[in-house]
């Protein structure tokens, strides 16, 4: 497919084309190589214009252009309000078919731009005040403050518009001249009415090698190398050799490079000739990551006591005189559980140390060496505070859990984690005030890199306090049901059935139902009764059909 799109000689291109088609019906192409196909019917219609196509080829080169055109109709007006706010770059997907033209033959799942990372605060705000919002339930708030620490864009979307907002160059840009060099290099342009800017050929180029190569799917990367291809003969070659290496590319240029040999595009990736210090590759350190200065009382303070190597005693010391280190975005009064998969609730308890919300919204991980919550209490007493894990792979295995400066319990996650939960008691004495500051600290802790996976440990989904008073009312009159407590021990089947009651009790449509009692505790009542735990019952559904006429407890 590569060659039927890229090769220039028509005979080639077709008998590719010929080969493939041949050896894959249509209905059998897969989502990267449907990807592909606009690009190979337009190199075919510009090449050998008689050769047959079928008529599936012609309509996707149309909804190609359909789409894309639609894309830009539902962004232009945001895109409009940001260019009068800030510069705004035209990158990826929209920077190329402007460029080229290419609105038939280039396939584009969202808007891309880039906007100053000086500027993301009010560009954020202003698509917050256009209706934007951010996909996988992240908030703006999270967004502004802790997850733009981390990544270099993230998608919004209104209605069928989809916007994918960049403000950083990649992990590999360390001292930020890359990021400088690309806005002093960009080429103005007109489009849609409105002065804007592109990448230059070269950014361009290296901005497509890097998601490509190292971040995107199998389809980015085969869209890598036809945009490579495209952007190739436009690029000075002097300009991008330094920038390919400056940006810790050279070994996946020439991956691209072997890439191009083999299709037969015309066009060569410029590698240096010359040995010595000048001619190899070294990848540069990484960066210290930045201080959550917007989650913390005393950043300061808090910089301080990592570099005395966190230690345990002067953290207690210090939470007890001059309070928590965390300041979450949006403190709410106590609750008694926190879904910790909603970035919301993040947002309410949690301070540095967490990452973004996942697409699935399965989890929320740390990704720190000190990730921490602090948890609004209802009163001075004994807590037993319960932290449940997802089952997922994770890279630092061990995990140590303090409680305001105090060890209270090791996590060892291994290889491979079942949903579990852990069990953390804190005394009255360890408390300084109607809080606990929980903090989870992975030993030891494998660093962040390009590889997202060694910077995460704990796999958070929810969190429920308890007090003296909530314990005593949740077990007085009975022995502690059996399947809760095999269920936090993290013992199977007992877990896999919860999951399957949890998701039950998620996603009942009786769960708003008027008749159900006010105090209704859907736990409780299945905890309470072996036998609809066993069968897996909606609680919601068996109290309105039978439990309330059995005079079943559901509080």
């Amino acid at each position: 497919m590569l060659t039927a799109a890229l090769n220039p000689d028509p005979n080639i291109a077709a008998r590719s084309w010929r080969e493939w088609a041949a050896a894959m019906p249509l209905e059998d192409v897969t989502s990267p190589e449907m990807r592909l196909l606009p690009a190979v019917h337009a190199n075919l219609a510009k090449l050998v214009p008689t050769l047959d196509l079928p008529k599936k080829i012609h309509g996707l080169a149309r909804m190609t252009f359909a789409k894309s055109w639609h894309l830009v109709f539902r962004s232009s007006g945001i895109i409009a309000e940001l260019s009068r706010f800030c510069p705004v770059l035209l990158v990826k997907g929209l920077g190329m078919l402007v460029r080229f033209d290419a609105w038939s033959s280039r396939p584009m799942a969202d808007i891309d731009i880039h906007v100053p990372p000086s500027a993301l605060g009010g560009a954020l705000d202003i698509l917050a005040q256009s209706g934007w919002k951010p996909c996988h339930g992240m908030t703006f708030e999270s967004l502004k403050h802790r997850s733009s620490l981390r990544r270099e864009s993230w998608n919004f979307d209104k209605g069928h518009g989809n916007l994918d907002l960049h403000w950083r160059l990649s992990a590999a840009d360390m001292d930020g001249t890359l990021e400088s060099q690309m806005w002093q290099t960009a080429e103005p342009v007109e489009f849609a009415g409105q002065k804007l800017l592109l990448q230059s050929p070269e950014y361009a180029f290296v901005t497509s090698l890097h998601h490509g190569f190292l971040r995107g799917h199998r389809s980015d990367l085969l869209q890598t190398v036809v945009d490579a291809a495209w952007l190739l003969p436009h690029c000075n070659d002097d300009v991008l050799l330094r920038l390919i290496r400056k940006a810790d590319l050279s070994k996946q240029a020439a991956d691209l490079t072997e890439y191009l040999r083999v299709v037969g595009a015309p066009c060569k990736i410029p590698t240096s000739t010359r040995g010595g210090e000048e001619g190899r590759q070294t990848r540069p350190s990484h960066r210290p990551l930045p201080t959550e200065t917007a989650l913390l009382h005393r950043p300061s303070l808090y910089r301080l006591w990592n570099a005395l190597g966190r230690r345990s005693r002067i953290e207690h010391v210090l939470l007890k005189w001059m309070g928590p280190f965390s300041k979450p975005l949006n403190p709410r009064p106590p609750r008694s559980e926190y879904d910790l998969r909603d970035c919301a609730m993040i947002d309410e308890i949690a301070g540095p140390g967490w990452s973004w919300p996942e697409p699935d919204h399965s989890c929320f991980w740390t990704d720190r060496i000190d990730a921490r919550l602090l948890i609004p209490l209802s009163s001075l007493d004994d807590h037993l505070i319960i932290l449940s894990l997802q089952d997922r792979v994770s890279a630092n295995a061990q995990i140590d859990i303090f409680a305001n400066g105090v060890f209270i319990t090791r996590k060892h996650l291994g290889a491979r984690l079942a949903s579990a939960a852990c069990c953390l008691m804190v005394p009255r004495r360890l408390l300084f005030g109607p809080w606990v500051e929980i903090s989870l600290r992975p030993r030891p802790y494998l660093g962040a890199s390009e590889d997202r996976s060694t910077a995460l440990s704990a796999p958070a989904r929810r969190l429920r306090v308890l007090n003296l008073q909530n314990l005593t009312d949740f077990f007085s009159g009975h022995e502690v049901p059996q399947p809760y407590v095999r269920i936090l021990k993290g013992e199977q089947p007992y877990v896999s059935k919860f999951a399957r009651i949890e998701a039950k009790i998620k996603n009942s449509p009786l769960k708003g139902s008027s008749e159900l009692p006010a105090k209704f505790d859907p736990l409780k009542y299945i905890f309470s009764y072996p036998d609809l735990f066993e069968h897996e019952v909606d609680p919601y559904e068996h109290f309105l059909m039978f439990g309330r006429h059995e005079n079943r407890a559901y509080y």
